[in-house]
């Protein structure tokens, strides 16, 4: 290893350093100090370890200073490769939470998502509302028109929900034509008027399909923020409301 060589020619305590050695001693650590990240924290290792047990420089001996240096690469190789991990972990989790073909969250990162918004509520004391839409018209386009014309009806509904909510709120895709809003700090009132707009959005989204632009309407129900209740328990109240309202549709 060149980067300890350089470190254990610098001489025991007492042994002086005759010119010959000291030009090979200075550039080894002038090589040294162009090293890559992992050779250049070896030697800094070592240095720490020397300063640190009040040694003069070089006191420590060379095999001491080899095991020291190899310990060091030896972290910088398990840092590097655990931070590959974790990216990788962070790019299959960013996967698992999304739906395979459509760009947003499915069902079990929505609840997530509802989850965490229910309890900053719950601590804030401040509303939410849950939203369910209904695209109507989907499975019928799906059918008549194969699903390619559906999938991309519903990724221009997401494109759509995606710039009407706050960044605060969560969107998720429940399957067959449904979305999930939740609306953070939005009280009853409040949400009703934002709905409808969303629903009127959808509805009247700019979306042909060979020419021609698919009846699709809009329902949606909803239900306000409620701390007692699971995440899932209140968007299957929302999924569930009675309050339907008429169907938006494209005029």
């Amino acid at each position: 290893m060149d980067n300890v060589t350089a470190i254990s020619d610098r001489g025991a305590p007492g042994q002086g350093r005759g010119g010959a050695n000291m030009k090979r001693g200075d550039a080894q650590r002038h090589g040294a100090a162009g090293a890559t990240g992992a050779g250049r924290h070896a030697i800094d290792a070592v240095e720490d370890v020397t300063s640190l047990l009040g040694m003069p420089e070089g006191a420590l001996p060379a095999p001491v200073q080899a095991c020291i240096a190899a310990l060091m690469d030896e972290v910088e190789r398990l840092r590097t490769e655990l931070a590959q991990v974790r990216r990788h972990e962070s790019m299959l989790r960013d996967l698992a939470d999304h739906h395979p073909s459509l760009p947003i969250q499915h069902r079990r990162a929505f609840l997530r998502e509802l989850t965490k918004l229910l309890a900053q509520a719950e601590r804030s004391g401040l509303p939410g509302t849950v939203l369910h839409m209904h695209l109507v018209g989907i499975e019928s386009l799906r059918e008549l028109q194969g699903p390619e014309a559906a999938e991309a009806a519903l990724a221009k509904a997401i494109e759509i929900l995606r710039g009407e909510i706050d960044p605060a709120d969560a969107l998720g895709y429940l399957e067959g034509g449904n979305f999930g809003v939740a609306l953070a700090l939005v009280g009853e009132t409040e949400a009703q008027s934002r709905a409808q707009h969303l629903a009127h959005r959808l509805a009247t989204m700019p979306f042909l399909w060979n020419g021609a632009r698919p009846p699709l309407s809009v329902t949606w129900s909803g239900v306000p923020f409620d701390a007692s209740q699971e995440a899932d328990a209140l968007l299957r109240a929302a999924e569930l409301a009675g309050r339907i309202h008429a169907p938006a549709r494209a005029v």
